[in-house]
């Protein structure tokens, strides 16, 4: 069976159309390159208690 066929037997009209045959959008964010994401992400380390170091 065609759309075209369906569409007549139903009385519908073209501006009804199957949902199987519209593209579905998906909000993903961007993804971002190696080298930003590693700038911009908390650095690993041993906390922050090591990272402060006594002035001499």
């Amino acid at each position: 069976m065609s759309i075209e066929y369906l569409r007549e037997f139903l009385h519908l009209p073209p501006s009804i159309f199957p949902a199987t045959l519209s593209k579905k959008t998906v909000n993903r964010a961007p993804k971002m390159d190696e080298d930003i994401s590693r700038d911009v992400r908390q650095p690993m380390g041993r906390g922050r208690a090591f990272d402060r170091r006594p002035f001499e």
